[in-house]
């Protein structure tokens, strides 16, 4: 199963969103790979430290589209990383050239590698952006997951992500329906997540409930085309609305763990501890709600699904 977090906005939290679903899913017991399609690697630079990527770089560098993909590097039992490397930049060219020369084997590289790994379900960490990898990363996914905050650019962000994914869903299931072989391409829509942010005091408390109430409405429109009145709580496709974690972001940044792994040796101690619990609980649920709509839940067994 493989599952891409999206938005062509910027800061939305994708890497985060990556980072804690790919440990969450781990701590449930299914085997997990954390796919790094960004050619800036802030996935892999979450996972590892820099002499770590520095020597993953060094030993292993991305070789996709030569026929040769990488191999995972285990961060942790049932849990690998495929790093992120900038030398995608340089295929951004040919893939968009495959694309219009309809070169789809070349186009169907990620999923043909993807495919070969052994896990129960693959999370990929796309750039900002919708240019030629993003595109032939997310040909290869099964279902997409849609970040966001509530913001001018990151809802701008899903209407534009809304109107190239119909486009290119379209055009790649004409290429499939010739070749079988390869992907579906059909990127269906798991729902959204949605970060709050500290109220910025430029912006000031109407803007932020502003976009806050247009997400459901811009979503169903651009992702399902359809129209809605749903609230945000009776939206089946808001998966869960995170509330600011930042306090103990940076904790968990420099212990190298997901938020609901902190100690109090890591300096999660007082105020800090009791959030530890609740993000768990959080992460937890957002993580069984995917299984079952991503079809694992038989994966998982009957102890989370009673």
């Amino acid at each position: 199963m493989i599952i891409a977090i999206f938005n062509p906005s910027s800061n939305v939290g994708k890497t985060s969103l990556v980072y804690h679903l790919a440990w969450m899913f781990r701590d449930l017991g299914l085997e997990v790979i954390a796919a790094d399609f960004d050619p800036q690697a802030q996935l892999s630079a979450t996972f590892l430290n820099e002499d770590e990527l520095e020597e993953r770089w060094l030993i292993e560098p991305n070789r996709v589209f030569k026929g040769i993909f990488p191999e995972p590097y285990e961060i942790e039992e049932q849990l690998s990383l495929l790093c992120g490397t900038m030398s995608l930049f340089g295929f951004e060219d040919e893939l968009s050239k495959a694309w219009y020369e309809h070169s789809d084997e070349m186009i169907a590289a990620f999923w043909n590698g993807l495919q070969a790994q052994k896990a129960d379900i693959v999370l990929m960490d796309l750039g900002s952006n919708l240019g030629a990898i993003n595109r032939a990363a997310l040909i290869s996914a099964d279902y997409v997951i849609v970040p966001l905050i509530p913001d001018l650019l990151s809802v701008q962000g899903l209407k534009q992500f809304g109107a190239i994914r119909q486009k290119w869903r379209s055009d790649w299931q004409a290429r499939y329906k010739i070749n079988p072989n390869l992907p579906k391409g059909e990127m269906q829509a798991l729902g959204y997540v949605i970060f709050e942010q500290p109220i910025l005091l430029y912006l000031g408390t109407n803007n932020y409930s502003k976009w806050l109430m247009q997400i459901s409405k811009v979503y169903h429109q651009a992702i399902k085309a359809e129209e809605t009145r749903l609230s945000l709580k009776e939206d089946p496709q808001c998966l869960t609305i995170f509330k600011s974690y930042h306090s103990v972001i940076r904790i968990a940044e420099e212990a190298r763990k997901p938020i609901f792994h902190l100690k109090p040796a890591d300096g999660a101690m007082g105020a800090y501890g009791e959030i530890i619990p609740s993000a768990y609980r959080q992460y937890q649920q957002l993580a069984l709600n995917l299984a079952k709509g991503a079809g694992l839940a038989d994966a998982l067994g009957e102890i989370y699904f009673k």
